[in-house]
């Protein structure tokens, strides 16, 4: 050890550069303009707008492992408000430290002093003190130096408390004497004299009220600084000029939004999650969709697993506890149908790519399936090699339904096959359809489908002519759909049966009478009954989208002992 701590010499510099080594421009002044920090003298650096490159040190005995502060105070002597630095360096065995300070004159007054200080860790017994002008300019500014002085470190205490709320989590920037940084209120730590000290306290704090199950979210409102008050910002700095009391203020308030949910555009039959983050997870939420609140979407996500045309919209969250309530952001759902654009050829083959003998055409005499033109598989007699596709936005891991009217002009009975190839990420399907004519220059029209689970974003749907004559003979094609498949639910295909009963079959009723129905478009039928919240929201997504079926349905009020759960075929 040191035995006895001395520090640097003639620091305010009142005996000129007594114990100093110096070099460059500067000098000692003492008299107006300039007006020393400390005694009646002080060094000027670059003073008389000369260069800037004075060095100023001083070596003296340190302790090795003992911790020591630098003390000084750096001015300006200012005409304009250019800057001047001063370069600090500290070396014993090593390079200890080496940083600058920036000083420039406040207002318009030409004198400025700042205290400044520095902490280092001596590692030999003679420590060297360098100061260094690196100024970029000395045009009618000086860069000033005084009250240069070395002290052993004073230990200060910092009590850091919270009002409002207990047991607050608080994180400190700087690792104490100890090498605590945190602490929950109320706590102390020691640090040594002008350390400053970043102290962050949470946004909001969570207290429940035991045996009740409520939560109150408690916001962050201020710091005050032994007593009075100091910053509203959660994220403070103190400087230990003495002892420290911190403490933080807490009221309860709405909890607080940390994330908020994000909008999204998806291909119906994707799965979404809506997300919302809070400071305090400890509260309640309720999701709603266009103001309406969801039944059960009561936590912090929302989890849309097959999403329908129907599900766009707006989607919040209300979020609130004892403390308050707050409501998200919105965030707008939009949806995007797997399906194809310009699906019944009425704008020729906008969004189709063809090649070979295919072309478009009008039904005329004979009706279309959907508006007035077709497409026409090797007319005239011509090669049947037509290939016609089209690339269809899709969700992977979820199975759809491709419906398509397959049809056969023909003046004989012979055989048309239509080849039909879903691509995605790998090969997923390929069929081949067939249809005989009926001859007589008639048109037999015939609806096919044919599922599959997609297994990429983009599915190309390919429809190549695979007939083997095309004499006195066309392939048709026309009203290409693709539906999402729901798990949970039969596809009811279009077509006719018998309904009722015939005298002598069980449970056959007097006024019963067995007769034909015919179901001219397809539908899906849910395999279960339904829970009364899915009826809730059937009820809710029909009394406010049905019309964006192009349906229309006559809804009970309440779950039959069988209920049905309908959505549109599209056939």
């Amino acid at each position: 050890m040191v035995s006895a701590f001395s520090g640097v010499s003639n620091g305010s510099f009142e005996s000129g550069y007594a114990g100093w080594s110096t070099a460059g421009n500067q000098s000692i002044a003492s008299v107006a303009p300039y007006a020393p920090s400390d005694g009646t003298k002080l060094v000027a650096f670059n003073n008389g707008n000369k260069s800037p490159n004075g060095v100023l040190s001083q070596t003296f005995a340190t302790d090795p492992g003992q911790t020591y502060t630098l003390l000084f105070d750096v001015g300006i002597l200012a005409y304009n408000d250019s800057e001047q630095r001063l370069r600090v360096e500290l070396s014993g065995s090593s390079t200890i430290s080496s940083r600058e300070f920036v000083i420039s004159r406040l207002g318009v007054a030409p004198n400025r002093w700042l205290a400044k200080s520095l902490s280092f860790t001596a590692d030999s017994p003679a420590t060297k003190l360098t100061f260094k002008d690196v100024s970029s300019t000395s045009a009618n500014l000086d860069l000033l130096l005084d009250h240069v002085r070395i002290e052993l470190p004073v230990a200060r205490n910092l009590a850091v408390a919270s009002s409002g709320v207990e047991s607050v989590p608080v994180t400190v920037a700087a690792p104490d004497g100890s090498g605590l940084v945190h602490g929950v209120t109320a706590f102390s730590l020691t640090y040594d004299q002008g350390r400053t000290i970043v102290l962050t306290a949470p946004a909001s704090v969570t207290t429940h009220i035991p045996y009740k199950g409520y939560a109150v979210t408690n916001r962050f409102v201020k710091w005050l600084r032994n007593g009075v008050d100091h910053d509203s910002n959660r994220i403070s700095q103190v400087m230990m000029d003495g002892d420290q009391s911190m403490n933080a203020v807490f009221e309860p308030g709405p909890p607080i939004i940390t994330e908020q949910p994000a909008g999204a555009t998806v291909v119906e039959g994707s799965s979404l999650i809506l997300h919302v983050a809070v400071f305090s997870p400890d509260t309640g939420y309720r999701w709603r969709f266009n103001g309406v609140e969801i039944p059960g979407a009561y936590s912090a996500n929302y989890t849309i697993s097959n999403v329908r045309l129907s599900q766009g919209g707006t989607y919040d969250v209300l979020i609130g506890d004892l403390g308050g309530s707050v409501v998200s952001a919105p965030a707008v759902l939009t949806v995007r149908a797997s399906s194809f654009e310009n699906a019944g050829f009425e704008s020729n083959f906008d969004g189709w790519t063809a090649s070979g003998n295919v072309r478009v055409q009008t039904a005329a005499p004979n009706q279309a399936p959907e508006g007035i033109r077709i497409v026409a598989f090797n007319a005239g007699n011509s090669a049947p090699n037509g290939v016609l596709s089209q690339t269809v936005a899709t969700a992977p891991g979820v199975r759809y339904l491709l419906s398509f009217d397959m049809g056969v002009l023909a003046y004989n009975t012979n055989e048309q096959r239509l080849q039909i190839d879903l691509t995605g990420g790998d090969l997923l399907a390929s069929r081949v359809f067939t249809l005989n004519g009926i001859g007589g220059g008639a048109i037999r029209w015939q609806s096919q489908r044919l599922s599959f689970v997609a297994d990429s974003t983009a599915t190309v749907v390919t429809f190549r002519d695979k007939s083997t004559t095309s004499n006195s003979i066309d392939l048709l094609l026309d009203n290409v759909r693709l539906a999402v498949t729901t798990s949970g639910f039969s596809l009811i295909p279009a077509g006719t049966f018998e309904m009722g009963s015939n005298p002598g079959e069980t449970a056959h009723q007097p006024n019963e009478v067995a007769h034909l129905v015919t179901i001219s478009n397809s539908f899906y039928f849910h395999s279960t009954e339904i829970t009364w919240t899915e009826w809730k929201i059937m009820r809710r997504v029909t009394d406010t989208t049905i019309s964006a079926w192009g349906k229309t349905a006559i809804l009970a009020t309440r779950p039959a002992p069988i209920p049905l759960r309908w959505l549109p075929g599209g056939m």
